[in-house]
């Protein structure tokens, strides 16, 4: 004998059955929303990318504003030897 064999006749599904199809809903909205936001952040971010590229500045200007190409004297600091390093015995 199941548990839904005890239940009245004419009075519906079972607390348990009505449980289990509240829980279904919920996982669906929960998964939905979840959809949303992660292809709502996809499109702010490519949204933002696309402003962004309209306003980049084009490699030529930027090579006219600095020739330097980062080794200029002092750019890299030189080997001074090895470093001074010191054990905790003594």
């Amino acid at each position: 004998m199941t548990a839904s064999s005890n239940r009245p006749p004419g009075r519906g599904p079972s607390r348990i059955a009505a449980a289990r199809a509240r829980a279904k809903s919920a996982k669906t909205a929960l998964v939905l929303s979840a959809l949303l936001a992660f292809f709502g952040a996809i499109l702010v971010e490519r949204g933002s990318a696309t402003s962004q590229a309209g306003r980049a500045t084009p490699a030529s200007d930027l090579r006219s504003l600095d020739d330097s190409d980062g080794f200029d004297s002092g750019g890299i600091a030189s080997s001074q030897g090895p470093p001074v390093t010191s054990t905790g015995t003594s």
